[in-house]
């Protein structure tokens, strides 16, 4: 038995499910038309790939007393076998900052400078521990305040360069160490 008002119904909701989806990949085809030829410029953040500043903070500081750790031993056992080793841990540790959220820009100089934190009153403990996890080896040398400078120079040029880069190579910072006589 035919029931008129039930069927009518259904009809048009298969009516409106087909008009509705016609709609949208009608308005998809057009957006992506418009957006292909230029007319609609569309500014898109990829979030994904950005850190937010506090985790971005966190990320540099967490490696900055391993990295302090490895520039007291190049400087004070530049000729033992280990300077490779060494030297290229220093890249891997800190070669590269991310884009913040929000802006979806490199951190500053300062903000880079800043995360690596205050070190200087920790370098005398450092070349304790360093020493003595080497023991078996004799340290080159032993001035504390060109050591000091050497460090501060060095964190100087990597927050520079990752400001303004956002990543370095082994090749720069191998270069960078050597001229700041590591």
């Amino acid at each position: 038995m035919y029931n008129s008002t039930a069927q009518d119904y259904r009809i048009v909701i298969l009516l409106k499910i087909v008009v509705a989806n016609t709609l949208t990949n009608t308005i998809s085809a057009v957006l992506y038309l418009l957006i292909q030829t230029g007319l609609i410029i569309m500014k898109i953040y990829i979030s994904a790939m950005a850190t937010d500043k506090k985790a971005a903070m966190l990320q540099i500081s967490n490696v900055s007393n391993v990295l302090l750790e490895h520039l007291i031993k190049i400087y004070l056992y530049p000729n033992t076998e280990y300077i490779d080793h060494w030297n290229h841990e220093i890249w891997n540790f800190f070669h590269s900052v991310p884009k913040l959220k929000g802006s979806n820009k490199l951190p500053n100089y300062k903000f880079i400078r800043s995360a690596v934190g205050q070190y200087e009153d920790m370098i005398d403990k450092f070349v304790d521990a360093v020493e003595d996890e080497y023991s078996a080896l004799t340290p080159t040398r032993t001035d504390q305040t060109e050591l000091e400078e050497m460090i501060s120079t060095y964190f100087d040029w990597i927050s520079e360069e990752l400001s303004i880069n956002g990543v370095v190579s082994p090749s720069q910072v191998r270069s960078e160490l050597e001229e700041i006589g590591f």
